[in-house]
């Protein structure tokens, strides 16, 4: 939904005024999936736009707040990603006894290979039809994987790209 401009003025008004309030909730939040997502929308709306101008809107807001705080900003989200970033540049090291891989992705990575580990040595009917227990896993295709095995993934998997292909053909 973008600030046409056959939309009166209190549309754009609110609109405007409820990204500035996101903007705000995902600067006080600072987590990680809301900024890799706020990042993302952007390029998907400049792509989808076909166009630099809402890249060239924001980019010029964040580096103002960045700067009116003093750089605080770009030193929360450089902290933010601190273990990540350890972990993909330290091959092998430890961070107060703990292999650092384990710790990225707030542990994560370490739970996947358990869970990964635990299909692997499933019998083959579980591996094709699931275990059927729900698992945490902190990931969608590897929880459907677990629970549905196979064919499950590969009907949740058909959804999505039936559901993206009709998005994009709507959209475009």
């Amino acid at each position: 939904y973008y600030l046409k401009p056959n939309k009166d003025i209190f549309q754009k008004s609110l609109l405007v005024a409820l990204a500035g309030i996101g903007l705000m909730a995902l600067y006080f939040s600072y987590t990680k999936a809301g900024v890799l997502i706020f990042m993302l929308w952007l390029v998907i709306w400049t792509v989808g736009k076909r166009s630099l101008a809402p890249a060239l809107l924001v980019i010029p807001i964040i580096l103002a707040v960045n700067i009116y705080s003093d750089n605080k900003l770009s030193e929360e989200i450089e902290l933010m990603y601190s273990r990540e970033v350890t972990a993909l540049t330290s091959e092998g090291s430890t961070v107060y006894g703990e292999d650092v891989t384990k710790r990225a992705l707030a542990g994560r990575g370490f739970v996947w290979v358990q869970f990964l580990e635990l299909y692997a040595n499933a019998p083959l009917y579980q591996k094709v039809f699931g275990m059927g227990n729900p698992r945490a896993a902190h990931n969608d295709f590897l929880a459907i994987l677990l629970m549905t095995g196979m064919v499950g993934l590969l009907l949740y998997t058909l959804l999505l790209i039936n559901i993206g292909i009709r998005v994009a053909r709507n959209y475009w």
